[in-house]
């Protein structure tokens, strides 16, 4: 497991974190014509604080992401839900008790609009958009580094807590860059699949 390269994180103030690097994967369609092209990098930190999940996300500041989070950096705006956040610029977290089937997605824009969708087993029920989850609760707030944006999310649940021992979790995103003028999905997960899908638990951590 590798240290985040960025942000500092207080293990006095949070216990112990786990630290990991998510590798960026760019759509197959865009392959040929992304040869100059450099992902910006991301990386992530977990660990409990009480009963919640505390998950950062440390993005590297590029021209892409510096448009992303700066426009709304010192703003404060209320959370609201939104569906389909991921086909724009999206920071996520899929949540599973070990061998259980159901599981959960957590989709957070850095407007401060998210989701969080509850599935039975792999990509079921297939409804778009996803049926809603009321069970766990999300907040999340943006600070700035020299050198990159940190996106901290809090994840808990409404009846008892989350603990990181007893969950297999895929930490990931999704960014769209613009590249010659076109918006390309780049894919981040710490583990990959063949094809990127971050629904496969195989993957999960």
């Amino acid at each position: 497991m590798t240290t985040s390269s960025y942000g500092d994180i207080s293990h006095d103030t949070l216990g112990h974190c786990e630290h990991f690097v998510l590798q960026a994967v760019i759509d197959d369609a865009h392959q040929q014509s992304v040869n100059h092209f450099t992902p910006a990098k991301i990386t992530a930190s977990l660990c409990n604080q009480n009963d919640a999940l505390q998950l950062c996300f440390y993005v590297e500041k590029t021209t892409h992401t510096h448009a992303l989070f700066d426009p709304i950096i010192n703003q404060s705006k209320a959370a609201c839900r939104a569906d389909f956040l991921w086909e724009m610029d999206c920071f996520e977290c899929f949540i599973a008790e070990k061998q259980a089937d159901n599981y959960i997605e957590i989709n957070a824009a850095v407007d401060s609009r998210y989701n969080i969708y509850r599935f039975e087993n792999y990509r079921t029920p297939s409804t778009l958009p996803p049926i809603m989850d009321f069970e766990h609760d999300l907040q999340q707030k943006i600070s700035s580094t020299p050198d990159a944006y940190v996106l901290k999310l809090q994840i808990c649940h409404m009846l008892k807590p989350l603990l990181r021992a007893n969950l297999d979790i895929n930490i990931t995103a999704i960014l769209y860059p613009l590249i010659d003028d076109c918006r390309v999905p780049v894919y981040y997960a710490i583990t990959h699949a063949t094809t990127p899908d971050f629904h496969q638990r195989q993957y999960w951590h």
